[in-house]
């Protein structure tokens, strides 16, 4: 079994692993259906279910230097677990006091590494944005870059008994954990060159890590306020940011998606009736959301047609997910007929298995409306309606009336003597 990486993520961050690993990120793949950790995994679920109970309702913020719990008290003390590590006693650091990241020495156990790593953490946390950029380092220097924890930690079997340590320790620093998201996204988009050298990896912990219990552990002000830092980077133009930022903009859309307040039927219907302005993965979102009687009486082909514009695959879930008329996908079928003339539309057998047509003769209007096109490139309605098993008598239509190179004429030729020679049988 291949150790999943959110999990040693927790050794640096605290709560990287609660999305990465309790979603099933992992380096090696989903453990099969009898693993040894399946009884485990459900253990930890219970626990943090349990736990965001008790968190329900304590709000959490986002303060200048961090330190304690959110409403200003210390930390309490942690309770001794019946085996394994504990979590830090929640002493507050010495004035001055240094703590580096701790060296793996020959011979370190686990619970010793363990141990001095709660104790950076402790550390750099109550130090505010200096202390979060030090673990920023480490996470890079440490667990991106240097195999070195890895291998104390070769197998989920022996990380897995530390993951409950972890998330309690998360949860005893709750408020600083924030401030610590907050001090990152906050560099992502206003001092991005603080980032640059930081392998893309290091800040995947965070926009793929902690992001997903975000909303969770913030109010709708403070969520706002990291969706911002979110929305900035992606205003910028690709390819002006450090790589480690420019590595995440796919995550960082999807994270926008994931924070999106929900909307009720009436807004989504109206922020729907101007596809244009938003982001494809917006527009799935919100379609996705709305009820089955809402979108039977909804209009979408405004929004399914803005994606077909553009090539969006997006455009592919949505079609799986309603039913047209057949008036509807006739006009759905001229926009991606144009967009094939533009060299951007939807590959053709992707579109019309979406549209549920996936025999020829389901397909054949489609095809036909295609090949009447002016735009219409020969060789590439060759190659899709060949695919799409078209019969002898079309395909002959097709030599007949396209422009197509040497090549297609050959192809389509073989196949048409193939289709019409005894052996292929009736047609």
């Amino acid at each position: 079994m291949a150790l999943p990486r959110s999990a040693l993520a927790l050794l640096l961050t605290a709560v990287a692993g609660v999305g990465g690993y309790l979603a099933g990120s992992r380096v090696g793949g989903a453990p099969s259906a009898d693993s040894d950790l399946a009884a485990e995994n459900d253990r930890l679920r219970d626990r943090v279910a349990s736990l965001e109970r008790d968190l329900a309702g304590r709000p959490v913020a986002l303060a200048a230097s961090g330190g304690g719990r959110p409403d200003g008290a210390p930390a309490p003390a942690a309770e001794p677990t019946a085996s394994g590590p504990r979590v830090p006693d929640g002493s507050p650091p010495r004035p001055g006091e240094e703590v580096p990241f701790p060296k793996l020495a020959d011979g370190m156990t686990q619970d010793e590494f363990v141990k001095a790593a709660f104790r950076f953490l402790e550390v750099q946390l109550a130090r505010g944005p200096e202390g979060h950029f030090a673990i920023l380092k480490a996470i890079d220097e440490h667990l991106v870059k240097d195999k070195g924890l890895r291998r104390l930690f070769s197998s989920e079997e022996d990380a897995v008994r530390f993951l409950y340590p972890l998330l309690k320790f998360a949860v005893h620093h709750e408020g600083q954990v924030v401030d610590l998201m907050a001090t990152t996204f906050r560099a992502m988009a206003e001092t991005p060159q603080a980032l640059d050298g930081l392998d893309d990896n290091t800040l995947e912990m965070f926009t793929e890590g902690i992001a997903m219990v975000l909303p969770g552990a913030v109010g709708t002000d403070q969520l706002a306020k990291f969706s911002g830092w979110v929305e900035k980077v992606l205003a910028t133009p690709r390819g002006s940011l450090p790589r480690s930022i420019e590595g995440n903009r796919s995550d960082l859309e999807r994270l926008l998606q994931m924070w999106a307040p929900p909307l009720t039927v009436d807004q989504a219907i109206a922020v729907l009736a101007k596809p244009d302005e938003l982001p494809p993965e917006r527009l799935a979102s919100i379609v996705r959301r709305l009820p089955q009687a809402a979108l039977a009486k909804m209009d979408l082909l405004p929004v399914l047609g803005s994606l077909i514009d553009r090539g969006d695959f997006t455009a592919v879930r949505l079609l799986q997910q309603v039913e047209l008329a057949a008036g509807d996908l006739a006009v759905l079928d001229r926009r991606e007929i144009a967009a094939l003339g533009d060299d951007s539309g939807i590959h053709v057998s992707t579109y019309l298995s979406a549209t549920r047509r996936t025999a020829f003769e389901s397909a054949r209007g489609f095809f036909d409306a295609w090949g009447a096109s002016p735009d219409v490139s020969g060789d590439k309605y060759a190659s899709a309606v060949l695919q799409a098993g078209a019969p002898a008598a079309y395909l002959r239509d097709v030599l007949a009336r396209q422009k197509l190179s040497e090549q297609w004429v050959k192809l389509l030729t073989h196949r048409i003597e193939r289709l019409e020679s005894p052996a292929a049988g009736p047609r």
